[in-house]
């Protein structure tokens, strides 16, 4: 993903992922919101915020170079189904079994 298709990941690719990135990323999630907790100022988490953001971006791209396809049609059942999960249990079913989290 460059920099152009990371501004363009949709909801739902973010739905269907959210298991991967929580398994992937949820220690530096935790590091920015303790930051976030500790100080208002907007400029003293940006470390923490690039972390996670990169830690997301990382874990999108690995998704979509190992199980591309299974991706793909769990993020369009969702779209489909306005991100209805369980209208699209069959699809995150194989993509959790084909990539699991």
């Amino acid at each position: 993903m460059s920099s152009d298709s990371d501004a363009a990941i949709s909801s739902s690719t973010l739905l269907c992922s959210w298991k991967h990135i929580t398994a992937s990323c949820g220690d530096k999630n935790e590091a920015w919101f303790r930051c976030k907790n500790n100080d208002r100022n907007p400029a003293a988490c940006l470390k923490e915020g690039d972390a996670v953001t990169e830690c997301v971006v990382d874990t999108l791209k690995n998704l979509q170079e190992k199980c591309p396809a299974t991706l793909a049609k769990y993020t369009k059942c969702m779209d489909y189904h306005s991100n209805n999960f369980g209208k699209c249990k069959k699809e995150r079913e194989a993509l959790e079994k084909e990539c699991p989290p």
